[in-house]
């Protein structure tokens, strides 16, 4: 991660856009996968650091632009993916906010793309998306 961090010290989100949103978006998942790895010592600041991280990376990527659309759809995938996590391990409330937005986020993501043109990201989102209708 340190790696990464230093990465985002030499590009910047306006002259390298598409690189800073995939440096944000690879440092996101990485406390995600940190985060899951370390379920049995609920640590709430690393999955938030993943939820900040992820939703930096939508601000430059653009749902509309179809040669950024699957950086977008990625960003859903896996910010539905930390707030399903972070869901496992609150309270009924916030768990219910978190589960609800994941849905919205995943939602959005399969709304953008079709079974044909994308089989495997659509399959990994209607996938999300059951786990987030049997978490509520």
């Amino acid at each position: 991660m340190q790696l990464q961090n230093k990465l985002l010290e030499i590009i910047s989100e306006i002259d390298r856009p598409e690189q800073w949103g995939i440096a944000q978006h690879n440092i996101g998942l990485t406390y995600t996968e940190l985060f899951a790895s370390q379920k049995d010592k609920f640590q709430s600041k690393i999955i938030d650091q993943a939820i900040y991280h992820l939703e930096l990376s939508f601000t430059v990527r653009d749902p509309d632009d179809p040669d950024t659309l699957q950086y977008w759809v990625a960003s859903c995938r896996s910010l539905g993916e930390a707030l399903i996590e972070r869901s496992m391990q609150q309270t009924n409330a916030q768990a219910s906010n978190d589960l609800q937005r994941a849905y919205e986020v995943l939602s959005g993501a399969a709304s953008r793309i079709s079974e044909a043109e994308h089989p495997n990201q659509w399959t990994e989102v209607q996938q999300q998306l059951a786990r987030c209708a049997n978490q509520r």
